[in-house]
């Protein structure tokens, strides 16, 4: 008698693929789910940074306006063209 499994090679059956490339499915549309997520987010942040960047523009023609009127710039307003450290330094000299 010959053995059954001489005939047969031995790599994994059509089950077993099907099963694997199933798992695999899931893999790839749980992470296609994941980028959709992170594209929205990303594209959420690129319109707050242009409204950022908008306003900006907005403040520095208010200063531009404000000092060609012949007088300084008010106190108040300072804060806005400084960069974070400052800002925050600024903030920490209010609570010492």
């Amino acid at each position: 008698m010959t053995d059954p499994r001489e005939g047969r090679d031995r790599s994994p059956s059509v089950a077993a693929l099907a099963v694997q490339v199933n798992g695999l499915r899931r893999d790839i549309e749980a992470l296609a789910a994941r980028v959709d997520v992170l594209t929205r987010t990303q594209e959420e942040h690129a319109v707050v940074l242009e409204g950022i960047t908008e306003l900006r523009g907005q403040v520095e023609k208010i200063l531009a306006l404000l000092s060609e009127d012949g007088k300084a710039a008010p106190s108040g307003w300072f804060w806005l063209t400084m960069d974070a450290k400052a800002r925050e330094e600024k903030f920490s000299e209010l609570f010492d």
